[in-house]
């Protein structure tokens, strides 16, 4: 096999993920992209699903290539992802690509929908990082602190005879 045998072939699929793909998503979030570094997070965790879900196949007895639908949803449950829009988008998937319903599940499907359920946890857990100091919940209604505990403590150094202004 020649060098342009490989570089010229019509579809690489790699894993939810490839690797050009995670490259630059490792580039731009070492420059300082917060969208990249979360789109990477989500590729790796997406591939290490990938992995899992062949070892889980392994195990199971489950041969490459005859993954079926409930088998997939019953994986996705097992790690702690949301399995429920599996039916809609794979409904959609294989409407649009011609293909039976009852057929096993095809590689790129399940990369795609592995991708969507990662996605989907993701989304799941909220914004991380630093709360916006313009929240609601940052602060109690009347503009004080909304820690009991940091009332006391301020309410001990104004007893001192200290002016507290944050």
């Amino acid at each position: 096999m020649k060098i342009y045998d490989i570089v010229n072939e019509e579809a690489v699929t790699e894993k939810p993920m490839g690797m050009l793909k995670r490259a630059g998503l490792g580039i731009a979030s070492k420059l300082g992209s917060a969208g990249a570094k979360a789109q990477l997070d989500v590729g790796k965790d997406a591939n290490s699903m990938k992995k899992d879900l062949a070892a889980w196949m392994a195990g199971s007895g489950i041969a490459k290539g005859t993954l079926s639908p409930d088998d997939f949803k019953n994986f996705l449950g097992q790690k702690g992802l949301s399995a429920d829009s599996v039916d809609a988008d794979l409904g959609q998937s294989r409407q649009a690509s011609g293909r039976d319903p009852a057929e096993p599940m095809s590689n790129p499907e399940v990369d795609e929908l592995l991708k969507k359920a990662v996605q989907a946890g993701f989304k799941s857990q909220g914004a991380k990082g630093r709360q916006s100091k313009f929240a609601a919940t940052a602060a109690a209604p009347s503009g004080g602190p909304a820690d009991p505990k940091l009332q006391k403590a301020i309410a001990a150094l104004q007893a001192a005879g200290y002016n507290v202004t944050k």
